[in-house]
């Protein structure tokens, strides 16, 4: 198809500069890039953008199509997150075998996990993001997210509500903007416990903070983070299901690492060396210490 290629290993080359051009876009570099998508920023006029291009052959389409217009509803109700914009016919643009999607480009950092004032906002925004989520419905019920249905029965454990869910929530998905948090990549968006949202953030600190060897900066980033959260939320957190939704995190990367054909495709194409290193992790002993 006019442009795309596809590599040696079967991933997509990125379109060529003439598709760009067809639509009125500078490409000025690429923010990011794997085996499913790729993160480009382009000009347009004076704006910048930031097209994020998916390899379609690796999703639902159904269920991106929903995904992305539930994000389109949720940033306008709420300024947290960065919704989609039109950059061609419609919000979804086929170029070759990537489904593109346009996104204002916001330039501000990552929460610092170490900074209490950025982990406050990045809590406060969670629960804001949550009462917001609620609001919104969907003609195409998405899943649970991938981590609970890698779990197994194992999730009937958690006791919380259940809703739609980012999926993904964590400071590498979060761009501090002037006074606002700003929420991105919703593509692991699905429904599961509220409780769980929260314990796979703090399964992705944690996990940090392990090959830091520097757990103390965890439990510190977990008192500001659930506290917060709380706080904004009106609600008590429990942290017996917290404990639970990590070891159900992990659990469901011990199931995708006996299990790649089912694993996201990060971990499918990653390194035996990091997977040795998510291995370790999966499998060691942790217990959170109870606050005083």
């Amino acid at each position: 198809m006019p442009g795309r290629s596809e590599d040696d290993e079967g991933t997509l080359a990125p379109p060529a500069s003439g598709v760009w051009e067809q639509m009125g876009l500078t490409v000025v570099g690429e923010l990011s890039g794997g085996h499913q998508s790729r993160v480009v920023l382009v000009h347009r006029d004076e704006e910048q953008l930031v097209i994020k291009l998916t390899d379609a052959r690796l999703v639902d389409l159904q269920e991106f199509e929903t995904r992305i217009g539930l994000v389109r509803d949720l940033a306008a109700i709420d300024e947290h997150a960065v919704g989609p914009i039109e950059i061609g016919p419609s919000l979804i643009n086929h170029l070759g075998r990537w489904l593109a999607v346009a996104y204002p480009h916001v330039p501000g950092p990552n929460p610092d996990p170490e900074n209490r004032a950025e982990v406050k906002r990045l809590a406060r925004s969670l629960a804001a993001l949550h009462h917001s989520i609620r609001r919104l419905t969907t003609t195409h019920p998405l899943p649970l997210v991938a981590a609970l249905r890698a779990s197994g029965p194992l999730a009937d454990a958690l006791t919380g509500p259940v809703q739609l869910l980012h999926g993904d929530y964590s400071p590498a998905n979060v761009l501090l903007d002037g006074d606002r948090a700003r929420v991105i990549d919703f593509d692991d968006c699905g429904y599961g416990p509220v409780e769980f949202e929260l314990g796979n953030t703090l399964y992705m600190v944690l996990f940090d903070a392990t090959l830091n060897n520097d757990l103390h900066s965890y439990e510190r980033f977990r008192q500001w983070f659930c506290d917060s959260y709380t706080a904004e939320a009106a609600t008590v957190l429990s942290e017996a299901d917290l404990d639970r939704s990590i070891e159900l995190r992990r659990s469901a990367l011990r199931h995708w690492l006996d299990h790649p054909a089912e694993a996201p495709i990060g971990i499918r194409s990653a390194s035996p060396e990091w997977r040795r290193q998510l291995r370790a992790f999966a499998d060691s002993s942790w217990r959170h210490r109870n606050r005083p």
